[in-house]
């Protein structure tokens, strides 16, 4: 019993020092009470009963729909706007067909007058090319019932032109391209027919109208003459003759004839008439002398000139119908067109050993024996590019006349025919790759050469000095004896004195170049 009660001493003593008596009973209980009052009273955390309740259980309450996905939602969104565009598009369009169903005022008697008096203009600069009859006859075949006035070198090709419309919608006037003279009497002439009725069949006066027609196209043949400039290396052009005749013929002349139509072109008649058509200056340039192929230099110098000179022309209108207050000027449009091989029917190129050494004649031993190899092996062998027919060309062409077409990505230059869109691109390659692939012909010409037995261009053998003295001093003879005959006695003698003096010193030539010869047998 001892060991008892002293065992429940110690107990009551570890239980009364390890947990904290608190102080006040009263202040334990009131800090419960709110405690409950402010945060409920406590939950005990008992485990779930199901089926217990029975009937009389709560289900749990459903999850929450899934938010819609992206579709479901651009679903939603694209109807909505599919109807807007449908019924949007539907009420244009029935507006639209509602005014174009809508009877139409007549015309009044003077707007009927002046409609059947004012007719769009066509102008052919070069007339006498093979490619202007086919498009004049589609420009007689149109439903615009153009008025076409030509130009022809000569008066014996009027008749010629005339002659494709019996009805008198063609006019044509003489211009010489060679000779600039003839410009002025030719806008004299212009001048007069615009004020001209059309047809020219038509009774009566035929300047009772008092109004001009309007010129819609400016189109131009004179850069592409037929035949073309004989190729030639630049040291062999000559620049006197047969190279000023062609500048002027092909880059002069047809400048010359579009700086003095531009004024007719800006008029207000022009502007007025035709407020929603563009009014068109067309030229047409060879297409080979884009890329600077050899021996073309005749050709492709006033090529590349013009060309020039139509991109500043085509830019100074943009600038005017930005800038400016003269609304003539908008509208006009400038396009270049290149023109590849086309079907002509006759004039085709020579070709073969024959032809180029004909047009080799008038060359020097020296320029023959440094560019005969490579002019006879480029131009004397190869196969002709096949051409193309001349409706491409025509279809082309009445396209921008009317205004068809996407012009869009395009610009103001345009290729028709076999091999037009090969210079072009070639044209705008870098100059060392182009110099490349133009050398590439030659290389083989050269390969080749090496491989043959025998040379297939057999150069001019050089004169001997022994035959060349003698020659030289016969011609000198006959100088002598010419300037005798034509002059006085005493410039004669004197003359002939100077002559025979130098005749004497190429016979010293001579016999020294023969006692060398001798010498030489003798030592042989």
């Amino acid at each position: 019993m001892d060991k008892l009660e002293s065992y429940l001493e110690s107990l009551e003593e570890v239980l009364s020092t390890s947990l904290e008596i608190p102080g006040s009973i009263k202040e334990s209980v009131h800090q419960l009470w709110i405690d409950i009052t402010r945060y409920g009273p406590p939950q005990l955390q008992m485990p779930s009963l199901p089926g217990v309740l029975g009937d009389f259980e709560v289900p749990p309450p459903p999850p929450p729909p899934p938010p819609p996905t992206t579709l479901q939602r651009l679903h939603w969104e694209w109807n909505w706007k599919v109807g807007a565009g449908v019924a949007g598009v539907g009420t244009g369009l029935l507006v639209g067909y509602t005014l174009y169903t809508r009877p139409r005022r007549p015309k009044t008697q003077a707007q009927q007058k002046q409609s059947s008096n004012l007719k769009q203009v066509v102008i052919i600069l070069g007339a006498d090319h093979p490619l202007t009859t086919p498009f004049i006859r589609s420009l007689l075949a149109s439903e615009s019932q153009y008025v076409i006035i030509c130009t022809v070198p000569s008066p014996t090709h009027v008749a010629q032109v005339e002659s494709l419309s019996p009805t008198g919608w063609i006019r044509a006037l003489v211009l010489d391209p060679a000779k600039p003279d003839t410009i002025p009497i030719f806008l004299r002439s212009l001048s007069s027919t615009l004020s001209r009725k059309f047809p020219l069949s038509t009774k009566g006066d035929v300047y009772a109208s008092g109004r001009d027609n309007t010129i819609q196209t400016v189109i131009s043949f004179l850069s592409l003459p037929l035949p073309a400039p004989q190729p030639a290396p630049l040291e062999c052009l000559d620049f006197q003759e047969a190279y000023l005749l062609h500048l002027i013929s092909a880059h002069v002349t047809p400048l010359t004839v579009i700086q003095n139509l531009l004024p007719l072109l800006r008029s207000p008649i022009n502007a007025n008439h035709g407020k929603n058509k563009n009014r068109n200056i067309i030229v047409c340039l060879p297409s080979t002398s884009q890329a600077g192929i050899p021996f073309t230099s005749c050709s492709a110098m006033p090529v590349a000139a013009t060309s020039l000179g139509l991109n500043i022309l085509r830019r100074e209108i943009q600038s005017a119908a930005l800038t400016g207050k003269m609304e003539g000027m908008k509208g006009i449009r400038v396009v270049t067109l290149d023109v590849g091989s086309f079907e002509l029917g006759s004039g085709g190129k020579s070709s073969g050993e024959e032809g180029v050494l004909g047009e080799m004649n008038a060359w020097t031993a020296s320029e023959k024996l440094t560019y005969g190899p490579a002019f006879a092996g480029l131009l004397g062998s190869g196969r002709g590019r096949r051409p193309s027919n001349p409706d491409v060309f025509v279809r082309r062409v009445m396209c921008i006349v009317e205004g068809q077409g996407s012009w869009f990505g395009i610009g103001e230059r345009f290729s028709v025919g076999a091999g037009a869109l090969t210079y072009r691109l070639a044209s705008h390659l870098p100059t060392s790759v182009l110099d490349v692939l133009l050398a590439i012909p030659h290389w083989l010409v050269g390969i080749r050469n090496r491989l043959l037995p025998s040379q297939p261009f057999v150069l001019p053998s050089p004169p001997s000095l022994s035959t060349s003295v003698p020659n030289q001093r016969r011609r000198q003879e006959d100088e002598e004896d010419d300037e005798g005959a034509s002059s006085s006695e005493e410039v004669s003698s004197n003359y002939s004195g100077d002559v025979s003096s130098g005749v004497e010193a190429e016979e010293g030539v001579e016999s020294s170049w023969v006692s060398l010869k001798d010498h030489e047998g003798e030592r042989k």
